[in-house]
């Protein structure tokens, strides 16, 4: 795997307007390839941290993609290289069927028609929602609007693939289905979650965020099994890790 840094943040920090400090001193970087999970308690800095690797929010110190400054000359190629998949699908989907969805970043890209059905057809394949481009997403339970979600950032073909709390609200199965579509992904992910098993499943590292600063980053099961380190934290030992202890 080529280790470049496709990801750098340097002395990142951000409050929002009514003072809270949600980001201190962020500095770290990831690989081309990788795949990090970010975790921490509520109002961690967890999705906020997220909200800045494509310019939504913008932060004093410095975020680069791909070797590029997220400012402003720049947003354009960003947001190409860094799909932000959201935890709530109904931030995502909005238009009357899938295959609109799917197909609206593309064609905001000015990508010719034939390529952005071959997209469309292309994505919904590797979330395992061929055949759903005429449904309406609102029509869909939430483990599949999550694919269709997840199906909107793949048809841009980002480098890059930021994914907030993906699991929450799945029911078991649902959830299961998910995991198995991000382990296929060959693309860089960074994502923030809760779900401590999910990131056993499918991270090879992981950031620990607490009180809008990195405490920890490293390995997944020598971080995770850190019992002091994660109850410090107001987090808990994953209840596979435990087992195997025992």
């Amino acid at each position: 795997m080529n280790n470049s840094p496709v990801v750098q943040a340097e002395s990142l920090n951000f409050s929002y307007p009514d003072g809270v400090r949600a980001l201190e001193n962020i500095s770290f970087q990831v690989g081309k390839g990788e795949t990090v999970g970010v975790i921490g308690p509520n109002g961690a800095g967890k999705s906020t941290l997220l909200l800045h690797l494509n310019g939504i929010l913008r932060g004093e110190g410095t975020v680069r993609i791909m070797g590029m400054e997220v400012a402003r000359g720049n947003m354009r190629r960003i947001r190409q290289a860094v799909g932000l998949v959201f935890q709530d699908p109904e931030d995502q989907l909005f238009t009357p069927s899938v295959y609109d969805d799917v197909a609206f970043g593309p064609l905001n890209m000015r990508i010719p028609l034939s390529e952005v059905d071959l997209r469309v057809k292309r994505a919904l394949a590797m979330v395992g929602m061929e055949g759903y481009e005429a449904r309406s997403a609102h029509h869909l339970s939430v483990g599949e609007k999550k694919k269709v979600s997840l199906a909107t950032v793949l048809a841009l073909e980002p480098e890059i693939i930021a994914l907030d709390e993906p699991t929450s609200n799945l029911d078991p199965g649902s959830r299961e289905e998910f995991i198995g579509c991000l382990k296929k992904l060959s693309a860089t992910k960074i994502i923030a979650t809760h779900d401590l098993e999910l990131v056993l499943a499918v991270c090879g590292r992981v950031m620990l965020l607490s009180g809008g600063r990195i405490v920890a980053d490293g390995g997944v099961r020598e971080l995770l099994a850190n019992r002091a380190l994660m109850e410090a934290h107001r987090l808990r030992v994953p209840l596979s890790l435990e087992r195997k202890r025992h």
